[in-house]
């Protein structure tokens, strides 16, 4: 009898179950985050009105989310219909994390 045959001989098929379980709810909740939220941020509009205004939803970032974060360096406006965000890297990182929270992804291109 090898390792795997005793581990599993020992766990016995709800042991097995149990860990099959757990492996879908973390591949599910892999798959469905939806960035990190801002504590105390709120938008002034919704995803719907800010996928028509592109220039209010630069100025909602600008002057609200990217403050509220207390991101320093890091620039933001509107090229080619999306939205482009530049500076160093972690606070490019922690950016897209919450524009993808609160916004639609795709408006949004990030370089550092």
């Amino acid at each position: 009898m090898n390792a795997g045959e005793s581990f599993v001989k020992w766990i016995r098929p709800a042991g097995a179950a149990v860990i099959l379980g757990l492996f879908i709810i973390v591949t599910i909740m892999l798959f469905t985050v939806k960035g990190v939220a801002v504590e105390g941020y709120t938008p002034a509009e919704s995803r719907e009105y800010y996928s028509q205004h592109i220039d209010e939803l630069c100025d909602e970032v600008k002057e609200r989310l990217i403050p509220k974060m207390g991101l320093e360096g890091v620039a933001c406006e509107v090229r080619s219909g999306v939205i482009a965000v530049s500076g160093d890297k972690e606070s490019v990182q922690k950016l897209h994390f919450a524009v993808i929270h609160y916004f639609n992804e795709n408006q949004f291109a990030f370089s550092e």
